[in-house]
């Protein structure tokens, strides 16, 4: 009988994206609301139900959330709902956010019908808009912060465009029965012409603006244009039509790169994944949890680009993937047990904040009993989150690769090393106790029967610390916790839930 020991201690491969779960890299693991922090530990982040807007339209048969945008501390959803036999009512849904509680909420009815993309841009006088296209008359109007909805231009009417979006000095609509055709308006954002307009082989599906030129996706292939519109341009095909994929009609821009999740239509599932289109080429970045994706048949994926360019997924069963820059994902998750196949996401699009509230993700979810969902995510931090409005830790879950061995062997100890801080250097995260509770899971145990895998798993054991307690910041810990009541197996993987403190190390203790 031998022992020996497993050690997890570098966790700097985020939250596993890839497709082969027998097969994780040691550095990842599965699990919600971890994050790395730049030290390279784990610590629990925060994911919660911020405001819900409950029956905006009672009656309503479906619903389309068609944007999101923050100004300041305030998060609007643009939001249509369908009454049938009545037509359709299209409102903007605020709530406002000011230290991690719910300041003050809205709801502007607006004078438009909203059916395509909306914007928010900047006009000649400085003040910010949100401008969008009533499908109603096909008019462009624009709508102030205090809700004021006015008339821009009715010149595209007889052009029926349904979506709208800006690019330096101008903005670019598009849409319906000229699908070929980009209109674009003065530089004053004030006034269209029929005439003022660049054709395409094909129909738009998306137009995305990047800091130097904006991508063109038809469904003959992907354009960019550069220069100035109205005055000189090139126009060139960046990609052929066999790398255009159905979910790029919803593409956000990051940097140079264009990413997208390959969203089915009825009765077609998401294929799960996000894509990258990086100059000619569309590649596949990472692969969605199918157990989030694949509950519904119509699945609406809301994707977006946020805070310092990473890319954030929100699924509408509730669960939030955030891709940072160092290139790891977080998952979060708000549980939805009512949600069904005629829900979607959205994510609002960022905007710089001087008070300081950015480093928070704000995303939608409808449901169909009418109610629209606020959510809240913190995916960086370098302490420990407290839970949405409370000061209460939050809570993560994190399961490590799985080991193989060459026999079968016993799981005697799990030894987990744990950082706590000092309540009195960051009261505003650390308050309440903190909490870790350890268990194993064996995988390979010969003779066993599906129904008895459940029971396999090794007791639960907790650790249960006041943070008032913790006199010296950064104290380091080594909790022992005994794990040996699992059957023997060739395999296993350690499982922790802990709040209100950091994780710096793993060591599995093993005898065969």
């Amino acid at each position: 009988m031998g022992s020996f020991a497993i050690t997890y201690d570098d966790f700097s491969g985020g939250h596993y994206m890839g497709n082969k779960a027998a097969a994780l890299p040691k550095n990842t693991w599965y699990g919600t609301n971890a994050i790395l922090n730049p030290k390279g530990e784990l610590i629990p982040g925060e994911s919660a139900l911020v405001h819900t807007f409950t029956n905006p339209n009672p009656n309503w048969d479906a619903a389309t959330i068609h944007y999101g945008y923050t100004s300041s501390q305030v998060t609007s959803f643009v939001v249509s709902w369908y009454e049938y036999g009545v037509g359709t009512t299209s409102q903007i849904l605020n709530v406002s956010v000011v230290n991690n509680a719910v300041f003050s909420t809205s709801t502007t009815t607006l004078t438009g019908e909203v059916d395509g993309q909306c914007t928010v841009a900047t006009d000649s006088s400085g003040g910010r808009y949100l401008f969008y296209v009533d499908v109603g008359t096909y008019n462009i109007r624009k709508v102030d912060s205090f809700g004021a909805d006015t008339l821009v231009s009715s010149a595209l009417a007889l052009q029926l465009p349904n979506s709208i979006t800006d690019y330096k000095y101008r903005l670019l609509a598009w849409g319906n029965s000229a699908p070929s055709k980009l209109f674009y308006s003065d530089n004053t954002k004030t006034s269209f012409s029929t005439s003022d307009y660049y054709e395409f082989d094909g129909a738009i599906e998306a137009v995305v603006p990047r800091s130097n030129d904006v991508v063109v996706i038809t469904s003959e292939g992907i354009y960019s244009i550069t220069g100035v519109f109205g005055s000189s341009v090139n126009i060139q095909l960046i990609a052929p039509p066999n790398e255009l994929l159905q979910g790029m009609e919803s593409a956000k821009a990051s940097g140079r790169s264009v990413y997208f999740v390959n969203e089915g239509s009825f009765p077609i599932s998401s294929d799960n994944r996000l894509y990258e289109l990086l100059g000619a080429t569309t590649r596949e970045v990472a692969r969605i949890g199918v157990e989030d994706t694949n509950l519904a048949k119509f699945d609406r994926i809301g994707m977006n680009v946020i805070e310092g360019g990473n890319v954030a997924i929100a699924v509408s069963n509730g669960a939030i993937y955030i891709m940072r820059q160092d290139g790891t994902f977080v998952r979060m998750f708000n549980s939805r047990a009512n949600f069904t196949g005629q829900s979607e996401a959205y994510i609002a699009e960022p905007r710089h904040s001087f008070l300081g509230t950015t480093n928070y993700l704000m995303m939608a979810v409808t449901q169909t009993d009418g109610d629209v969902e606020i959510h809240h995510a913190n995916h960086e931090s370098p302490y420990p989150c407290p839970e949405f409005g409370t000061t209460t830790p939050a809570q993560a879950t994190v399961v490590f690769p799985e080991y193989w061995h060459q026999k079968p062997m016993t799981v005697r100890d799990l030894l987990v090393e744990v950082v706590y801080d000092a309540w009195h250097n960051h009261p505003s995260y650390l308050v309440g106790d903190a909490t870790i509770t350890a268990s194993i899971t064996p995988t390979g145990a010969v003779d066993y029967g599906v129904t008895a895998v459940p029971s396999l798993s090794s007791s639960q054991q907790t650790y249960t610390t006041s943070l008032s307690s913790v006199a010296y910041n950064e104290t380091a810990v080594l909790h022992r916790f005994r794990v040996d009541d699992a059957v023997k197996a060739y395999g296993f993987k350690p499982k922790i839930v802990f709040a209100g403190c950091r994780i710096r190390r793993v060591i599995a203790v093993c005898e065969d």
